[in-house]
């Protein structure tokens, strides 16, 4: 779920979605619904600025590793999905820990508020903060 004041600030800053809030400073894990356009089911995508995550992948998931939620199960299988997500992306870019973006997706905490300083320092400073 999305923090809504934080993204109406940093969309004021000119950052619009989750890629632009991670842009090339590390891995993000994101989460995708299930569509009828793209036919593919609801699933956790690893992307890493505009490079492939997985070369071996298929075209439609854009070359990214993807962590497919299948069955009947809901909440527990897209938690279970996630946390397959955070071990291969935690060993592939050498995280440990996993944050929360103002998104709703994941990154590395430090990259988190790297870029909240980054985005929101120069919003803010109109009002001298």
């Amino acid at each position: 779920m999305e923090d809504k004041t934080l993204v109406a600030l940093l969309r004021s800053a000119g950052c619009l979605n989750e890629r632009q809030f991670i842009g090339d400073h590390g891995p993000l894990i994101s989460y995708h619904e299930s569509s009828r356009e793209d036919r593919v089911g609801a699933r956790w995508v690893v992307t890493f600025s505009n490079r492939h995550t997985e070369t071996s992948a298929s075209w439609t998931s854009g070359h990214n590793k993807t962590f497919y939620i299948q069955g009947a199960g809901g909440a527990d299988l897209k938690t279970e999905a996630l946390e397959a997500a955070k071990r291969w992306a935690g060993y592939k870019y050498n995280v440990s820990e996993w944050a929360r973006t103002p998104f709703g997706g994941y990154a590395p905490p430090d990259v988190i508020t790297l870029r909240l300083m980054e985005l929101l320092t120069p919003a803010l400073q109109p009002f001298g903060l």
